[in-house]
């Protein structure tokens, strides 16, 4: 769990305004999104609120990386800060890939994550956390789906061959979880892992249909799940690490499902690295000394000292010979295990602590992430002299390395979509709507419950209705997926309660808002569009023979939303 030290450097770090840049974006964004048309940065679509591929043959021409079109904006990337260019690795080496709808939502959560919630299993594949669903991203075609959603009920299922069930397990918590908040996330040999605040557990093998395994590490106050590293033991086995916040470090093996080891320390535990030949752990956390720990006892080989402050981050050169710690200190040291008196290198970052720190696959390169705005590239066969500064804006909740090398991911939070809509939520609070109300279903600020009271001088008069309203992490670019939830004879709405309405799709605009579109689906319940129909068989009742339709209507209404 990180400790925050608020000097000139750290409060700048931490809490410089990113939150005003945004706003600020979001305003001129939303001012322009109906007449972009100027600009000479065409790679941004402000509808989509995204930048379409830039490559690396841009990027080294000076475009945004992320599209974001800085030169007819009143903002510049340098607000509140400046950095000095290094020596850069030579250009087109390595492929690197900004993930911007990566996001974590944290509500009533007062600590920031370690960010560790991007992973990539090929250079084409990576896995994240969006929201409250584990996503699986292609680079191929930039689509996404899901592979685990969180936000309800979670439990392990029982898979049956021939009346034998083949995946129960006596460790395995079979109530569960509800609305698990995931802090940190690991995929890897067809196993994902996701771990929670509370000290959830969650094993998915990818080959197969639902949640293999659920545990709880601890009933500790302190049970934060901060790190996860699956690896193949020596007998072939998966297994995995988790680093937690309750001063423990667990290994479980995924073969038979059950705890091998636990290890506890006097320090809460925020990253754990195994080196290559599997016989020693580094263990960083909440004490500026890390620890070099037999993998096999747990006992403490060695001392490091060096760091001025807490550690988040560690990892193994794949030579097995050096590995690298990322501290709140905003240094990342390199460390020889053939010569422990001192790290042989100190590399800084520009702003913070260092969240994250990967070598790649091959050992030529270590990333290092701080927690926001910066991702170093550092060339490991220079003696890290020689580096490439990835600069983009927002906040870091994760980074990758492809296996092969060829690619690197690196997730980016927004608050925008956030922000946006806790403000519509004030603002629908203090001027609610006539006839309409809306707000967040329990704690998930991206789904909302609206009500709709039908319209006096129609046929829906007297009824109430329940609309469902999905925002997207790219909101308000992108409109809310809105849902009756009760039953409407409408020619505009069909039976799973999606809504033809224009404003939901291509004339949709960011300056629009959840008031505004509840007004004009009320509207619609008065004056349906039976020219543009979901229904056409009650679109061509509407049309000639009208009593019959009203008649129809009051009767569904009566019957669904009339108690």
């Amino acid at each position: 769990m990180p400790r925050y030290h608020f000097d000139d450097m750290d409060e700048m770090a931490e809490d410089y305004e990113m939150g005003d840049v945004e706003d600020d974006m979001y305003e001129e964004f939303q001012g322009r999104a109906m007449g972009y048309s100027d600009s000479d940065d065409e790679e941004y679509d402000p509808l989509n609120g995204r930048a379409n591929d830039i490559s690396s043959a841009q990027a080294r021409k000076g475009k945004d990386i992320q599209g974001i079109p800085w030169s007819t904006l009143s903002i510049t990337r340098f607000f509140g800060f400046a950095f000095l260019v290094n020596k850069s690795i030579a250009a087109g080496k390595l492929n690197m890939t900004l993930i911007s709808h990566c996001s974590v939502m944290l509500r009533s959560i007062c600590i920031k994550p370690l960010r560790n919630l991007v992973w990539a299993t090929s250079k084409h594949d990576v896995y994240l956390m969006s929201h409250y669903s584990v996503l699986h991203w292609s680079a191929l075609n930039g689509e996404k789906y899901e592979v685990i959603n969180v936000s309800g009920h979670i439990a392990p299922c029982e898979v049956y061959k021939n009346s034998i069930c083949l995946q129960k397990h006596p460790g395995s918590l079979l109530e569960g979880f509800s609305q698990t908040q995931v802090s940190t996330l690991a995929v890897k040999d067809n196993l994902l892992v996701a771990g929670g605040f509370q000290g959830e557990l969650i094993c998915k093998f990818l080959d197969r249909e639902g949640i293999s395994f659920c545990c709880r590490t601890t009933y500790d106050d302190n049970a934060i799940t901060n790190a996860l590293e699956i690896y193949e033991s020596s007998s072939g086995a998966v297994c995995f690490m988790s680093s937690n916040n309750d001063c423990g470090v667990r290994d479980f093996d995924m073969e038979k499902f059950q705890l091998c080891k636990h290890f506890r320390f006097p320090w809460p535990v925020n990253h754990t690295s195994r080196s290559p030949d599997g016989k020693v752990l580094v263990i960083v956390g909440d004490d500026p000394n890390s620890m070099l720990v037999d993998a096999h006892t747990g006992k403490t080989v060695h001392t490091l000292q060096g760091h001025l402050d807490f550690s988040f981050a560690s990892s193994w050169n794949p030579d097995g010979q050096t590995f690298a710690t990322g501290n709140q200190d905003k240094t990342c040291r390199i460390w020889d295990i053939r010569n422990l008196s001192k790290s042989v290198a100190v590399l800084r970052g520009n702003l913070g602590a260092i969240r994250s720190v990967r070598f790649s696959s091959d050992g030529q390169f270590l990333a290092m992430a701080e927690p926001a705005d910066f991702v170093h590239i550092y060339d490991v066969g220079s003696g890290y002299n020689k580096r490439q500064e990835l600069d983009f804006f927002g906040e870091i909740s994760g980074m990758s390395f492809s296996p092969d090398t060829e690619a690197l991911f690196v997730g980016e939070k927004s608050h925008m979509a956030s922000k946006r809509i806790q403000k519509e939520l004030l603002d629908l609070q203090r001027d609610p709507p006539a006839s309409c109300s809306a707000g967040p279903v329990g704690e998930d600020l991206f789904h909302w419950q609206a009500t709709i009271m039908g319209p006096s001088e129609s046929p829906y008069a007297g009824g109430v209705f329940f609309v469902a309203i999905h925002f997207p992490q790219d909101y308000p670019f992108k409109p809310p997926k809105v849902n009756f939830q009760t039953k409407v004879y409408h020619p505009n709405i069909n039976s799973n309660g999606s809504i033809c309405l224009d404003i939901l799709k291509d004339q949709w605009s960011p300056a629009l808002t959840i008031s505004k579109v509840l007004l004009s689906i009320s509207s619609l319940l008065t004056d349906p569009n039976p020219d543009d129909p979901l229904v056409p068989e009650i679109a061509h009742l509407y049309k000639t023979h009208r009593s019959r339709y009203e008649d129809a209507a009051r009767s569904w209404t009566q019957k669904y939303a009339m108690g």
